[in-house]
């Protein structure tokens, strides 16, 4: 008689691209246009889990005690790649920083949970799963734009 196989083991899951696709960005704010189109941030995540939702963490300048400007709760599963859209929080409160610098704008997602709200620490959504004895693990992926914000003319 065969045992019964230990249950999968998480497998992780990749931003595989990103919108906007550039990691450099000149960011247009004001009245919409056609010189001055709507901005939008996300990242297409592959996660071969098909049960696993994706959740994600929004920054600006993120440093040690910088808290999420924006964060998804749970993008579904079903699809081995799913589409993470950033809130429009994130974009207005971008718009606000005219200021001649480049920002960094930062994601980070995860097919766990967030332990903590620098986006680093993560563990399992649904606890920990038994494989061979080993715990099971949650992943962390990121993307970093770099983005000046200019008024439209």
């Amino acid at each position: 008689m065969i045992p019964d196989l230990p249950p999968k083991k998480n497998s992780p899951l990749r931003i595989v691209s990103q919108q906007p696709p550039m990691r450099e960005v000149s960011l247009k704010v004001g009245a919409l246009s056609a010189t001055c189109p709507a901005n939008e941030f996300s990242v297409i995540v592959k996660d071969e889990d098909l049960g696993d939702s994706t959740r994600s963490l929004w920054f600006i300048d993120r440093s040690t005690n910088t808290p999420p400007v924006a964060q998804t709760g749970f993008v579904p599963g079903g699809s081995v790649q799913r589409v993470v859209t950033a809130p429009a929080a994130l974009v207005s409160q971008l718009s606000a920083l005219v200021d001649g610098q480049r920002h960094n704008v930062e994601v980070f997602v995860t097919d766990g949970e967030f332990s903590d709200t620098v986006g680093q620490a993560t563990y399992p959504a649904g606890g920990y799963l038994p494989d061979g004895g080993l715990r099971d693990v949650a992943y962390v992926d990121s993307y970093l734009w770099l983005v000046e914000v200019q008024r439209c003319p």
